[in-house]
């Protein structure tokens, strides 16, 4: 009895009304989306960090390991994922705020070696040192110019400056502050003002790839240069060979694409060209690794024990396919 005037009204509102309904409808969009790559993302996250916290690296042969690296060990994954739970106040990437981490990370480590000196740091060689800072800078620099990082790299430190500046105004204001002491009306100023944005998709889009995906990459950068000074200063105190499966099976498939391209006698001029090509595009290993990859496999002084290895990772499988479709110049038909 109510429905077709009911109806009739839904026609009226949509004819009068259609690029408002658009919008919305648009900006749910967009929020249904975002809220889906937020759960997704930080799902992934997750699991990235726990997956690299236990199955991404060992220190050389698990049981000559001694307790003072397995502890260290542990430490390193506690640090990573402590990581998740810094205040966002605290995550910058100035020279100072990278350097404090580095240095906290190197002490911790230190002391667990020389658990009865003062300043435990001091045990390294300078010599030591200098290794360690060029592989962690060989290391984060491989990592700037891959993937979202090369974005993040790419920009002045006074932008990023400036970016923190504008949020530490923001959350210093007397207003928010007041309300952040009284959590509903926080939370019902917030929906308020979320409501009022309701029909501005950008605001929706631009929250989320300003704040969030700046927070995010920051996160995923510290957790690396943890990660990296991490490794290298128990590769530096315990005197150990850290190996770490994927950069492992990086260079494992760079020279088994070599050796099988000789096999095959296809690796002529261009095929050699084609190869070392393929070496630079690497992800993850740094630029010395990859030139003593060339200057090894050119000179023809390849390891004879690697014809054995086997490769431990699906990113390295993958990239040993690519690398025989590269060479042979399959990818480019």
């Amino acid at each position: 009895m109510y429905a077709q005037p009911a109806l009739d009204w839904l026609r009226q509102l949509a004819a009068e009304h259609l690029t408002s309904l658009l919008v919305c409808a648009l900006t749910l969009a967009v929020v249904g989306v975002v809220v889906v790559l937020r759960w997704w993302l930080r799902r992934r996250w997750h699991a990235l960090l726990q997956e690299s916290a236990v199955d991404g690296f060992q220190l050389g042969d698990p049981e000559k390991l001694t307790p003072q690296d397995r502890q260290a060990l542990e430490c390193l994954k506690r640090m990573r994922r402590e990581i998740l739970h810094v205040p966002e106040s605290q995550l910058s990437i100035t020279f100072e705020s990278l350097f404090q981490r580095s240095q906290h990370v190197v002490r911790t480590i230190a002391r667990i070696y020389h658990p009865d000196e003062e300043e435990a740091e001091y045990q390294a060689s300078l010599d030591g040192l200098l290794q360690l800072t060029q592989r962690v800078t060989g290391r984060l620099l491989a990592v700037a110019a891959y993937g979202p990082f090369r974005l993040l790299a790419s920009r002045r430190l006074a932008h990023y400056r400036s970016l923190y500046r504008s949020y530490q105004t923001v959350q210093e204001n007397r207003l928010v502050q007041g309300l952040r002491r009284h959590k509903r009306i926080y939370k019902v100023a917030r929906m308020f003002w979320n409501l009022r944005n309701i029909k501005n998709p950008f605001y929706w889009l631009g929250k989320e790839l300003s704040q969030e995906g700046y927070f995010l990459m920051l996160r995923w950068f510290h957790v690396t240069l943890v990660n990296q000074v991490g490794k290298e200063a128990i590769r530096l105190y315990s005197a150990q060979p850290f190996i770490h499966n994927e950069e492992r099976d990086l260079a494992l498939a760079c020279f088994k694409v070599f050796s099988q391209c000789e096999r095959d006698a296809t690796l002529d001029a261009p095929g050699l060209k084609r190869w070392i090509s393929f070496v630079c595009r690497l992800p993850v290993l740094d630029a010395s690794s990859k030139l003593k990859l060339i200057q090894q496999a050119c000179s023809g002084s390849l390891p004879p024990e690697m014809e054995g290895e086997d490769l431990r990772t699906s990113r390295g499988k993958k990239w040993y396919r690519k690398g025989l479709e590269h060479v042979h110049g399959k990818d480019a038909e």
